[in-house]
């Protein structure tokens, strides 16, 4: 079974406590990180699986949100964004259905899924700003290029070689 099949179903497995999407992965069996992370993004946008489908996995990546960072791995944040990406199209489209129905309740459910599409959005966006944080500070450390981007002088201090 691969991780596509597997995640249109309830979790199985008690993924509280995951550290990373790639222990959930692990903990879910053993499948390739990226691939279930684009697998569980993928099926959190697909409206014919239902959200309460991915409820463990989404209450996981809810309590290991609090713990990334700039310290984590641009690889880690790259799956979460990816997730979370998927969570804000699915609400933002749920709350646009919703809110062309008419009634007090369709006004007031609307309303909580653009608030929660709110929140992925913005965690999203936290999201990339650590990576790209990670990514600055790679550049700068980073000995193979010079600060103005150029590639390093290979001949002994001199920008042409001896003749």
């Amino acid at each position: 079974m691969t991780p596509s099949n597997k995640l249109t179903e309830p979790a199985t497995v008690d993924l509280s406590g995951s550290a990373s999407t790639a222990e959930m992965a692990k903990r879910e069996g053993g499948y390739d990180p990226d691939k279930y992370a684009l697998c569980l993004a993928h099926h959190i946008r697909n409206d014919g699986v239902s959200l309460d489908v991915q409820r463990e996995r989404l209450a996981a990546l809810a309590t290991l949100s609090g713990h990334l960072g700039v310290n984590a791995a641009a690889d880690e944040l790259a799956r979460h964004f990816t997730v979370l990406n998927a969570l804000f199209d699915r609400l933002a489209l749920q709350a646009a259905r919703v809110s062309g129905e008419r009634g007090q309740s369709n006004a007031q459910a609307a309303e909580r899924l653009v608030a929660g599409a709110i929140k992925a959005q913005k965690a999203a966006a936290a999201t990339l700003g650590a990576i790209n944080v990670l990514r600055q500070q790679t550049a700068n450390t980073s000995p193979e290029k010079d600060r103005d981007n150029s590639p390093p002088i290979a001949h002994g201090g001199r920008s042409t070689p001896k003749p």
